[in-house]
C-alpha cells in the first residue's frame, strides 16, 4: 500500500439502531427500539437494550412520557467482540415526533483509541448522529458510555493489586514441612571413638 502511495483505513465498528413511536387507536403510544443493517434491514446486534432503566426492545410509555419535551434514556448493551461498552443514547420525543415517528441513530466505534469517557478503557464510541430515513442528518446525539466498561475496569485494577501483593508476600510454608534442602540433606554418622563404643 505503501508503493501505491494509498492510506490503509482505520477500522471502525459501524452499527445503527432505530428508536420508533407507534401510536395505537386508542391514543396510547410505545417506545421501540431495534438494530439495523447499513440498508434498513432489522438486524440483531444488541445483547440487551433498556428503556428508561426498564429492561426490553418496547415499553409502553406513560403519560408524563407522552409530554412534549420528554426525552427518553436507551441503553444499548452490545455483543462484546470487540469490547465496545455499553452506551446510553439521550433522545428527544420531539426529535423522533419530527421525523415520522422513527429515527434513527450512526454509532462509530474505534477500538485502537483510548475511551474519551472512561478512564483506563480501550476503545472509543465517537458522537452518535440522528438521521432521518438514514439518509438526511438530524443533528448530533447526547450520550454516556458504559457503566459495564467501568465496572470491569475496576475489577481488573484490584485484581492487579491483590496479584501484586501475592507477589510481594513471603512464601509460607505448610506446618510440618521442612525446606527442599533440608528434606534431601543425608544424615552424617558420627565418626571418631565414640562410634565404636560397645554399650
Amino acid at each position: 500500500m505503501n508503493k501505491l502511495n494509498l492510506q490503509i483505513p482505520t477500522f471502525k465498528l459501524h452499527r445503527w439502531v432505530e428508536i420508533q413511536i407507534e401510536e395505537s387507536k386508542s391514543g396510547k403510544e410505545t417506545l421501540q427500539v431495534q438494530g439495523l443493517t447499513e440498508t434498513g434491514g432489522a438486524y440483531d446486534i444488541f445483547k440487551s437494550v433498556s428503556i428508561d432503566g426498564v429492561k426490553g426492545y418496547s415499553k409502553a410509555l406513560t403519560e408524563d412520557q407522552m409530554q412534549e419535551g420528554s426525552e427518553f434514556k436507551v441503553k444499548l448493551q452490545f455483543q462484546g467482540h470487540y469490547d465496545e461498552p455499553d452506551v446510553t443514547l439521550t433522545i428527544p420525543r420531539a426529535l423522533i415526533k419530527a421525523s415520522e415517528n422513527k429515527v434513527q441513530v450512526s454509532l462509530r466505534f474505534d477500538p485502537n483509541v483510548e475511551n474519551a469517557q472512561l478512564k483506563g478503557i480501550r476503545g472509543n464510541w465517537e458522537e452518535p448522529t440522528a438521521y432521518f430515513n438514514q439518509k438526511i442528518v438530524l443533528g448530533q446525539v447526547i450520550y454516556t458510555q458504559g457503566q459495564q466498561a467501568a465496572a470491569k475496569a475496576a475489577a481488573n485494577g484490584l485484581a492487579k493489586q491483590f496479584e501484586k501483593k501475592m507477589n510481594l508476600a513471603p512464601a509460607s510454608k505448610a506446618p510440618g514441612m521442612k525446606s527442599k534442602a533440608t528434606q534431601n540433606k543425608a544424615p552424617i554418622a558420627k565418626t571418631g571413638a565414640a562410634t565404636n563404643k560397645k554399650v
